[in-house]
């Protein structure tokens, strides 16, 4: 296993239901973060930062992959629920995995 402390180079690029071995470090999340800056809908980036921590539970073996996959499941449809797009349709989802993945996203 393997924290991902600074953009990724690597191929594929980097998403959490494609690393079963690799996560990002709470460190490089808040700079994305501050890299985006504001955006018109927060949510999605709240739902990033869990998505990305539910994976690293999976990865550091707290948690098996069926519960990391229910929790992951159970966040997606909650935003569905409150805005009738899925978060990998925002425009701050897609820019956020496109700067960590230096542009190679999509």
């Amino acid at each position: 296993m393997k924290e991902i402390r600074e953009r990724w180079l690597g191929d594929p690029p980097y998403h959490p239901e494609d690393m079963p071995d690799k996560y990002l470090s709470s460190a490089l999340i808040e700079e994305l973060f501050n890299e985006i800056g504001s955006t018109d809908n927060n949510d999605v980036l709240e739902v990033i930062q869990k998505h990305e921590m539910i994976h690293k539970d999976f990865v550091m073996g707290q948690i098996l992959r069926e519960d990391r996959d229910r929790a992951v499941k159970l966040l997606y449809d909650a935003y569905v629920s409150r805005h009738r797009n899925w978060p990998h349709q925002e425009e701050a989802y897609v820019r956020f995995y496109s700067i960590l993945n230096n542009g190679n996203w999509l």
